[in-house]
């Protein structure tokens, strides 16, 4: 038999060696391959937003649960028919809701996923409420939007303040403006 010099092994032991190492390295991955591969049953809802006006284009519909193990929240935008479609959502059950501009969020309704990806799902329609009164609507507006309507003082008002501090220019007051919000 010959044997391998620098560890004293014959070449039988070197090859059983390296069969065991394979073994012990692919049961070692194994574990981390099967968690990779397992998937969740996942489905989908669908159905129309209306309210008094008829179809709603353009407002949000949220679907959010706390029963998975990450919570989780999926908005989707109507179509110019008030139509939405919520994919890929993991089976559980869900609160469902209307908001957009000028509408008050409607009441959570609790649905649960269509498994699959055909069109066979039963409609879940929705009903938005438009809001009682400006501030009403005025809740679900980002941040963004209310920046927009900020009115800037006037450059006949600059210089703003007095010593280190003040704003020179209109210019200056924007740019540090802006660079400061965090919307």
């Amino acid at each position: 038999m010959k044997k391998f010099a620098r560890f004293g092994l014959s070449k039988t032991w070197a090859q059983v060696a390296v069969v065991a190492l394979v073994v012990i390295a692919g049961s070692a991955i194994y574990p981390l391959t099967a968690l990779q591969t397992t998937q969740t049953a996942t489905g989908y809802i669908q159905g129309k937003v209306t309210s008094a006006s008829g179809p709603e284009a353009g407002v949000w519909v949220i679907a959010e649960t706390k029963e998975l193990p990450t919570p989780m929240i999926k908005i989707v935008v109507t179509n110019d028919q008030g139509q939405y479609m919520l994919p890929d959502l993991p089976t559980s059950n869900y609160s469902v809701w209307v908001r957009g501009y000028g509408l008050a969020d409607s009441k959570p309704v609790t649905a649960k996923p269509t498994p699959g990806t055909t069109n066979n799902a039963p409609a879940l329609n929705l009903t938005a409420l438009k809001a009682k009164d400006p501030v009403e609507a005025a809740k679900v507006y980002p941040g963004s939007y209310w920046m927009q309507m900020l009115e800037p003082p006037a450059k006949s008002q600059f210089p703003l303040g007095g010593g280190q501090a003040s704003q020179q220019t209109l210019e200056g007051w924007m740019h540090n403006f802006k660079s400061s919000c965090n919307f």
